[in-house]
């Protein structure tokens, strides 16, 4: 990958060519955006400039504070959705529109039980690429520690940390053995810390079956690493075996992209503007052979179009042949629309003249079914 710092002004924010995404490749992003918006509508302005010339298919978020705000930003960017909750607490996706389908988000480990691993619940986003189905979760582990292990305190940092990467390692041999999943975040932690010290020797371990991407940033030059300010390399990538030979490719790339050499300012703008963490990009040249065929429509399929939406809009789902219901949902939670659905039918339409702008999200739950599959749409 390399940086042209060519001046495009994007509400008055200049921002230089980012050539990294590609048509053929599956970009998946993990970015701390730092207490987003951490200079208010600068903040905003500069994030949707740079997105829109990286234009990654999917972008996994932490520390999204202001829910405003991140609204704002999307409407500000070229065919992409997003998708924040306030119980995520500050975790949020962006997806490119136009290339990815998304079949549902959801949140783990919920329980208040596992507030000490997990402070901020991991956020999953499973969608559809290129007509293969694949598993993002995203996450914000524990800050903070003093670099040791204290297996006998369940609330050291470390082992909070520890305790959260063998939870995450246990949810996906259970639910995903065979997808292709990507575990993504700031993890607050380094991979190359000794072995006895090792929030993820567990993960390290084993692997025939996990492997972080980005262990080649980990164990090179400091300048490389997402964490300039320490420094320090805190945000990961991991992937499963079904991906391993994808990465392999020689079109597939991961960097910590060095997005202070697109601005005028170098790192100091960056960081007062946008984040003190770089966003860590894996690039995918999908292997021929990649299993996993998509969700059938059957299992999932809530298309809504127009989506932006204007004055009105209708929802297809699949006709799973039973009776069920949509909801539509502010981002709070609250239900502003609910309709039953009936066997056959797959197309409802709905006047949304009286809803406000913002982000909602339509849900559809068949009673033949316990799944519940969902989608983000946005009112203009």
């Amino acid at each position: 990958m390399y940086f042209v710092f060519i001046p495009l002004i994007f509400n008055g924010q200049s921002v230089g060519e980012i050539n990294f995404s590609t048509v053929e490749t599956l970009e998946v992003v993990s970015w701390n955006l730092e207490y987003f918006p951490k200079n208010e509508q600068n903040t905003v302005d500069y994030v949707a400039a740079i997105i829109n010339k990286l234009d990654a298919d999917v972008i996994a978020c932490q520390e999204i504070s202001d829910q405003s705000a991140f609204n704002s930003l999307i409407s500000k960017l070229n065919n992409y959705s997003g998708y924040y909750v306030q119980s995520t607490q500050g975790l949020a996706f962006l997806y490119n529109n136009h290339r990815v389908d998304v079949n549902q988000f959801y949140e783990i480990y919920t329980g208040s039980g596992y507030s000490g691993p997990f402070p901020r619940r991991p956020l999953v986003m499973d969608f559809n690429f290129q007509n293969k189905h694949f598993i993002v979760i995203n996450n914000h582990l524990k800050c903070c520690g003093d670099g040791y292990l204290n297996i006998s305190d369940s609330w050291d940092e470390e082992t909070r940390r520890l305790i959260a990467m063998d939870l995450l390692k246990s949810h996906i041999d259970l639910h995903f053995p065979d997808k292709n999943v990507f575990v993504v975040g700031d993890y607050n932690d380094e991979l190359t810390d000794p072995v006895g010290n090792n929030i993820f020797r567990n993960v390290l371990d084993d692997k025939e079956n996990y492997l972080f991407a980005d262990i080649g940033i980990a164990t090179g030059n400091p300048s490389g690493w997402s964490y300039p300010g320490w420094p320090s390399h805190l945000d990961h990538i991991l992937v499963t075996n079904e991906l391993f030979s994808s990465l392999d490719d020689d079109a597939s790339k991961i960097e910590a992209l060095k997005l202070e050499l697109v601005l005028g300012g170098g790192w100091d703008e960056y960081e007062e503007n946008v984040s003190d963490h770089r966003p860590v990009a894996l690039r995918l040249m999908l292997a021929e052979n990649l299993g996993n065929d998509p969700l059938s429509a059957s299992q999932f399929a809530l298309k809504i179009s127009p989506n932006p939406v204007s004055t009105g809009f209708s929802i297809t789902i699949s006709d799973d042949n039973s009776y069920g219901s949509i909801e539509l949902r502010d981002l709070p939670g609250q239900v502003i629309a609910s309709i039953p659905t009936n066997p056959g039918q797959t197309q409802y339409y709905f006047d949304a003249s009286q809803f406000k702008a913002g982000c909602y999200i339509a849900s559809y739950k068949s009673y033949g079914n316990p799944l519940i599959t969902s989608s983000l749409f946005l009112k203009i």
